[in-house]
């Protein structure tokens, strides 16, 4: 049929064969089989492909070749020139039980790229009833490797919220919580190969597994979530596998750079990471601390800052200022000022505070009022890491709509920018965007596609890999959280958070800080826990450690102290007279060395 000599090489292990050129991963295939070699200075890597099986009806069944494989080779429109390719339908078994697949149900495609990367393909050739009802499943199980090569027994993957990495020896699994994932050489992270698979469409309803459709152990398994009702016919998913032949930072970074160039990815121009600002995130000493008038409290610190020459150029204004019944942490039941909180009101407070704000709003309060003038879905507080939040959410179909709405009132406000809070639960705790393909996306799209129309950026904050993955199709979407909040201690730990945010063009936020211990108003203002205390790192070592971070992260660098309790000198360094940040190209992440190391070692490079 035309198959290359060395898949065999690599798939069957026969002798005698010709290693692939140094640093080059490529697809090969033969019948129904297909497996990956990535060729280097100390002979080929080899992943093979697990048996090809879909779910119907509930019931996982093989499947096999329907026809002959058709070996292609051409021009892709995003992607450029593959040298080399396959495609061939698979289905399940003839009723005479001969092993001959009569029946297609998927499309099959495999492209290797001459950038040196390769794109793996399904297509659904028919509607089709999945019946599994389970986010850690696939629908099927294309693409999917194994392999005993010991020099790829390193893996790294994130998952959750705030883009976390996953724990040594729990990589590459999560259901729609999960991101990509590396292989990679744990003798050499650093100078090593490795490999990154990932999605390349269809992010929200990504799953991905270490197991087969059998239960075996695999290296990785990509598919469209096991959630999902029904799979139209036409419907297709792609993923994608990249090499890299130094380390896994230049492995990230192909990969990233491939997927930015694949969506044209872009970014817009946004104060909150550009320029110095003041905050009033979870851990801000006037975030809790404010209490009646906090308008005047904060207009009072902003004018004392000015008075030391600190350029604060806006105020991200997010301390509960809105109303909300609390059916789910910080929602929101009307998006109006509490007048208690904002006697002058958010527009007078606004033209008196002389700057942009960036507001806040995460979801709405199961009470809200909003829900007799759009239509709106509803979450379920028993799906997993979903307990607490009971909300409300506008129907993908409404989103547009809602938001032109909401960022339309909050212009009036003096917003620039919007923060997005909870996007995991937002995203991963409604039913119809776990079940229906699609409804996710055009959740956010709406959102998004609202905010670039308005020249508002938006920061994401507790989102997983695969949202910001989506992001990739988000101008407006700027900077993202990589850390857990600063109230509880450790938000600086953003290495490998940055790692995956870096990679696909997002600037990394380490959340709010404060330039010095706070003094006595430490546990006074509702910063700190006033029983327990501070954090260990919110000494004035671990301050100063804060604030170096948040200018090395490329993303908002925005303080919180007391009225009287912030380092000038120190602030000041991270920016110029104008409030304009100095920061590098690239934000600071954990080196390679320590990927191989305990999970609790930490290095930045």
């Amino acid at each position: 049929m035309g198959w290359r000599r060395p898949f065999l090489c690599g798939l069957l292990g026969a002798a005698g064969c010709l290693p692939i050129s140094d640093g080059v991963l490529q697809a090969e295939v033969l019948g129904c089989t297909y497996g990956l070699r990535f060729g280097g200075v100390d002979g080929d890597l080899h992943l093979s492909g697990i048996p090809i099986a879909m779910a119907l009806e509930g019931e996982w069944s093989g499947l096999n070749c329907v026809g002959a494989p058709v070996e292609v080779r051409g021009f892709d429109g995003q992607f450029g020139s593959y040298f080399s390719g396959w495609d061939v339908s698979v289905g399940k078994d003839s009723a005479g039980g001969d092993g001959a697949a009569q029946v297609a149900l998927l499309k099959l495609s495999i492209r290797n790229f001459d950038a040196g990367f390769v794109v793996l393909t399904y297509q659904y050739k028919q509607t089709v009833r999945v019946g599994l009802n389970d986010q850690e499943q696939l629908t099927a199980n294309f693409p999917g490797f194994v392999t005993q090569e010991p020099r790829l027994s390193g893996r790294l993957s994130w998952q959750g919220s705030f883009a976390q990495p996953q724990r040594r020896g729990e990589g590459c699994q999560g259901g729609t919580q999960g991101g990509p994932c590396v292989l990679f050489d744990e003798k050499d992270p650093t100078h090593g190969r490795a490999i990154v698979f990932s999605a390349l469409d269809n992010f929200l309803t990504t799953s991905r597994s270490t197991k087969t459709w059998e239960n075996k152990t695999a290296a990785w398994v990509g598919g469209t979530v096991g959630s999902v009702n029904d799979i139209p016919e036409a419907f297709s998913h792609s993923f994608i596998a990249v090499g890299g032949t130094d380390g896994v930072s230049d492995a990230l970074s192909q990969w990233g750079t491939q997927l930015k160039n694949y969506y044209r990815t872009r970014r817009v121009p946004d104060v909150t990471i550009s320029t110095l600002g003041y905050q009033t995130d979870n851990g801000a000493q006037y975030c809790f601390g404010c209490g009646d008038a906090c308008d005047s409290v904060l207009l009072d610190e902003l004018q004392d800052l000015r008075k030391q020459g600190v350029p604060v150029r806006y105020l991200s204004y997010q301390n509960a200022w809105w109303h909300g019944s609390g059916s789910a942490p910080w929602c929101v039941s009307d998006w109006e000022a509490v007048a208690s909180k904002v006697p002058m009101g958010i527009p007078e407070f606004h033209r008196r505070a002389g700057m942009p704000f960036q507001l806040y709003a995460p979801y709405l309060c199961s009470d809200s009022k909003y829900a007799s003038k759009f239509a709106m879905i509803r979450s379920n507080a028993s799906l997993p890491t979903c307990d607490s939040f009971d909300f409300l959410t506008p129907a993908p179909g409404e989103s547009a709509r809602f938001y032109d709405w909401l960022f339309q009132l909050g212009e009036t406000y003096g917003m620039q920018s919007f923060e997005l809070d909870f996007v995991n639960q937002n995203l991963n705790c409604v039913p119809e965007f776990l079940t229906v393909l699609g409804a996710a996306e055009q959740f956010l799209d709406g959102l998004t596609s609202v905010a670039l129309a308005r020249s508002i950026s938006v920061q994401w904050c507790f989102a997983s890999p695969s949202a910001v993955l989506q992001a990739l199709k988000y101008p407006a979407v700027t900077n993202m959280r990589g850390s857990f909040d600063y109230a509880y201690g450790g938000s600086w730990d953003i290495g490998k958070s940055s790692l995956l945010l870096w990679a696909l063009g997002q600037a990394p936020s380490t959340d709010t800080f404060w330039t010095t211990d706070n003094g006595e108003w430490a546990t006074k203002l509702g910063g700190c826990d006033k029983k327990r205390g501070c954090p260990p790192d919110h000494n004035d070592a671990g301050c100063e450690l804060h604030t170096l971070l948040a200018v090395m992260s490329t993303g908002p660098v925005g303080f919180s102290d007391a009225k009287g309790q912030t380092n000038v000198r120190r602030i000041r360094k991270t920016c110029r007279e104008d409030g304009v940040l100095l920061q590098p190209d690239k934000p600071l992440t954990t080196m390679d060395a320590f990927l191989s190391g305990d999970a609790g070692v930490h290095a930045l490079h």
